[in-house]
């Protein structure tokens, strides 16, 4: 660790703890990863009120729709292994998803299409509140679509769900078993759990607020069931720098380089990226080039030194879980950043998984595209 990212680290730890009391969250944790490992990692506050538990590195938070990320990397396995291609139709693998939808044509949509929110689906399953929560335990027969596929961008809850029908078809293994196998056990995310039961001990606890000024209030607990592929997951903090240092690198056991850059690259709708897919849920959603009217200058090296800048939300957001998860690219591409927080609702109601969009920048060194 250099000297610079020591002094950093510093600030972040009292920067973080002066804001975790200032905006009254009940429990923050980041890590730093710097390369290919963490080089910090902390907790702040409780991650149970009432009981005054403390929130550690090893303290168990729902990851809301990071758990997409997961999903996508086990397509991108099966895609490698060979069991199925990004262009497959998804009645291709589903054989016994609802009637209705098999008729609607709904299945016609492809994996690419679910994994870059293309598809059109609605956006999340019938019978799915998030506010409540209920959620259906079997995938329902009557969801829709809401736009034609491949025509607009549509975040789709409905699609991650499909995708894990997907997986357990072409795979042979329930969704849950396949991350479990595939992934948390091959890099070592020994805590983190595919599908926590709301009842789960060691889940911090997650909190909303009737108004500004009142006490905060313990959150409904649930189990996800059928919308389980598109934000149950719960991890640590401690897990999930495994997990970025692993996207971090150039690939291997788990996901090979070849696959893991495909994971990775952005997704177009139209051709002038005003309406942008997923690279496979790692969300990048709108492009600004930072160049000079007719500039395209270079470094004595030879290296254009245009900017490209990208806005990405890897975040994911459950009841009582506000913004738990944020991944953040530093200015120098070696830094990223982690932060959880069992945190209030300040309107005191609930927002689906992902309905804000934090800014995150990443700045590399890049031709705009002709």
């Amino acid at each position: 660790m250099t000297s610079g990212v020591a002094q950093a680290l510093s600030l972040l730890d009292a920067w973080t703890a002066h804001s975790a009391k200032q905006q009254h969250l009940p429990s923050v944790a980041l890590t730093v990863v710097q390369g290919d490992r963490p080089v910090w990692t902390k907790a702040f506050g409780y991650a149970d009120l009432s009981a005054k538990r403390a929130a550690t590195p090893q303290t168990l938070y729902r990851i809301g729709s990071i758990t997409k990320t997961f999903t996508a990397l086990a397509i991108l396995q099966l895609h490698e292994d060979g069991k199925l291609r990004l262009d497959d139709r998804v009645r291709d693998h589903v054989k016994t998803a609802a009637i209705h939808a098999r008729d609607a044509a709904l299945l016609d949509v492809t994996i690419r299409e679910l994994l870059t929110h293309s598809s059109g689906l609605q956006r999340d399953l019938p019978g799915t509140w998030w506010s409540e929560p209920s959620f259906p335990a079997q995938i329902a027969d009557h969801f829709s679509a809401t736009y034609p596929s491949s025509t607009q961008w549509k975040y789709s809850n409905v699609g991650y769900a499909l995708l894990g029908e997907v997986i357990a078809a072409a795979g042979g293994d329930p969704w849950a078993r396949h991350i479990e196998r595939r992934i948390l056990g091959p890099l070592g995310m020994t805590s983190t759990e595919a599908m926590p039961h709301g009842d789960e001990a060691r889940l911090a606890t997650g909190y909303s607020r009737p108004a500004p000024g009142e006490p905060h209030m313990p959150a409904l607990r649930a189990d996800h069931g059928a919308v389980s592929p598109a934000g149950g997951m719960a991890s640590t903090i401690e897990d999930m720098s495994r997990y970025l240092a692993f996207h971090m690198g150039s690939g291997g056991s788990v996901l090979g380089a070849k696959s893991l850059r495909e994971m990775h690259r952005p997704q177009w709708l139209l051709d002038d990226f005003t309406n942008t897919g997923n690279p496979h849920e790692l969300q990048l959603s709108r492009f600004a080039f930072n160049c000079p009217q007719g500039s395209h200058g270079h470094d004595p090296d030879g290296s254009p030194t245009c900017k490209v800048e990208v806005d990405q939300a890897f975040t994911g957001r459950l009841h009582g879980i506000n913004r738990p998860t944020t991944l953040r690219f530093g200015p120098d591409g070696a830094l990223y950043l982690v932060d959880y927080g069992a945190v209030r609702d300040p309107g005191g109601s609930d927002r689906s998984p992902n309905s804000s969009t934090p800014r995150t920048r990443r700045w590399c060194r890049s031709r705009a595209p002709a």
